[in-house]
């Protein structure tokens, strides 16, 4: 009877290291899992305000293309404004010839 109470008494013991090396277990990765959801709370944060920092610049970029092409377009006005005069002083021109060949008629 005693050799089935040793037995007995060492599987009640191997049961209990057992659950014990279970429970060291389990409670090790409920503190992992608890530092992955942290990391991952913290990595969306993160991500959301990139994601906002990337508007910014998308908007910023936006912006400057507009603004240079309204610098653009100005720096072409005066170029245009001189060809318009230039071809209005031509018609005045013709328009001189004209009439001083019909007086001279």
């Amino acid at each position: 009877m005693s050799e089935r109470d040793d037995h007995k008494s060492e599987m009640t013991l191997v049961v209990f290291m057992n659950t014990l090396v279970f429970m060291n277990k389990f409670s090790l990765l409920k503190s992992e899992l608890a530092e992955m959801v942290t990391k991952y709370n913290d990595l969306s944060d993160y991500r959301d305000r990139l994601q906002v920092l990337v508007s910014e610049v998308d908007d910023c970029r936006n912006r400057n293309e507009q603004s240079l092409l309204q610098i653009q377009a100005l720096q072409e006005e005066p170029h245009r404004s001189t060809k318009r005069t230039y071809e209005l002083q031509h018609q005045l021109d013709l328009s001189k010839v004209d009439e001083t060949i019909k007086l001279c008629d």
